[in-house]
């Protein structure tokens, strides 16, 4: 009877230990599968950028520049800064006006004149997606476009036709956002064009500088932060 129990004992915690491991090896998978889509999503990321703005003769901007009514309005499209015969739409022109940009003349609409926007599926930010949309930065649960972002998602298909999970990605434009987390080192400097070795004057000679006086809303920050 004593052989009989602790047979029983043992074969219960094999069966146990078997199936942690099935679990485990299942999370495994599950989390290396993730990682892939995460990858592929990187580099078909990276792979938009580069097709988009690798020629020096491209902008980019949020979705914003196309009106307050656009549902993602946070979206980073690409436009070009030429016309179709490439040349520069600055016309410079001394005896009208100086320098005159071309676009105004043409009835120029951006929306229109979009290459691509830096989102997966290749969507437009104007329009109401057919497909699932899933939030990449923004409040948990808010799912709302005009404070956060949400870009479609697209399925992992392997070679079978199988779905092994799901991916997406959003570029985000550095360029119209403001730096807060880079400290002024010559905050306290005053700017004096008498003693221009001081470093004060660096302060008003740069095109734009971030103050958080001038910030609403924002989350208290203090000195080391």
């Amino acid at each position: 009877m004593l052989m009989m129990g602790l047979l029983m004992v043992l074969g219960i915690g094999l069966m146990s230990l078997s199936a942690i491991e099935l679990r485990r090896s299942t999370r495994d998978e599950n989390a290396a599968e993730a990682r892939a889509n995460a990858r592929m999503a990187l580099a078909e990321a990276i792979g938009q950028l580069q097709k988009a703005l690798g020629p020096d003769r491209r902008v980019s901007a949020t979705a914003e520049i196309l009106g307050d009514t656009v549902p993602n309005r946070h979206w980073t499209g690409v436009w070009k800064t030429h016309d179709n015969e490439g040349k520069s739409w600055m016309r410079r022109d001394d005896l009208d006006g100086g320098l005159r940009d071309g676009r105004s003349e043409i009835g120029y609409k951006a929306a229109e004149r979009t290459l691509a926007w830096l989102v997966s599926g290749g969507a437009n930010p104007g329009a109401a997606s057919n497909g699932k949309m899933i939030e990449m930065v923004g409040p948990a649960g808010s799912n709302d476009p005009a404070t956060g972002v949400e870009v479609p998602l697209l399925e992992s298909i392997d070679t079978a036709g199988k779905i092994t999970g799901h991916h997406a990605w959003w570029t985000g434009d550095l360029g119209v956002r403001a730096n807060i987390g880079t400290t002024d080192p010559r905050a306290g400097v005053a700017a004096s064009p008498a003693d221009p070795g001081s470093g004060g004057m660096f302060r008003v000679m740069t095109s734009q500088a971030a103050d958080m006086a001038m910030m609403e809303g924002g989350v208290a920050l203090v000195d080391g932060e």
